[in-house]
């Protein structure tokens, strides 16, 4: 589902609704969501083209299907200096307080996706 916010921004309705976000402005798609949100990043993205791919930053909730979406529409992905080891590795929670936590656990294995270059 998408929904117009504003001329040029849209944002893509991923699961858990308004907890993972992700959007289109302007012709950039701005995060991913978590790897199960392929299905909707790309069909959101067949309706409305983009030219690149930024994340805010290399959460699992953020950059979960930016390597198939970026290899699917051969599109580049771009991130903050700061966040490209997460980006190009997948290892997302590598930094993360408590990276052995449960929950930090579950999230690089069902949420994040690989790394993609930048």
């Amino acid at each position: 589902m998408l929904r117009h916010i504003a001329p040029e921004v849209v944002q893509i309705s991923l699961m858990p609704r308004n907890s993972i976000n992700c959007y289109i402005i302007e012709g950039v798609l701005i995060d991913s969501g978590i790897r199960s949100s392929y299905t909707t990043v790309k069909k959101a993205l067949e309706e409305i083209p983009v030219y690149q791919h930024l994340l805010t930053h290399a959460h699992a909730d953020h950059q979960g299907c930016s390597d198939q979406i970026c290899k699917e529409f051969s599109i580049p992905l771009l991130c903050h200096p700061a966040e490209v080891f997460r980006t190009e590795t997948g290892m997302v929670t590598k930094d993360y307080p408590r990276p052995q936590h449960w929950i930090a656990k579950l999230q690089q294995k069902y949420w994040a996706g690989q790394g993609h270059q930048v």
